[in-house]
């Protein structure tokens, strides 16, 4: 539900069609692999936009430089995302 605070839903809800994650962790439960890609049942980023991805050679300053990335944020709990 994105955008969620409470009871105010901007974007309504959706539902996940397929899943992929990486097996160490859902083998073995290794937090260091704690990802997953959804495709979802709605084009939700014609509304909200599309988070890019880039490839970069491994001298780029990308990997010397901070990266701040987005999540789910642990403190707002249940019914805020």
């Amino acid at each position: 539900m994105p955008a969620r605070d409470g009871q105010y839903l901007p974007y309504a809800s959706g539902w996940a069609t397929a899943a992929w994650s990486y097996s160490g962790c859902v083998d073995s439960q290794n937090s260091d692999h704690d990802w997953a890609l959804l495709a979802l049942d709605k084009p939700y980023g014609t509304a909200l936009g599309f988070m890019g991805r880039l490839t970069a050679a491994s001298g780029d300053a990308l990997y010397r430089n901070g990266l701040h990335t987005a999540g789910y944020p642990a403190d707002k709990g249940s019914d805020q995302l």
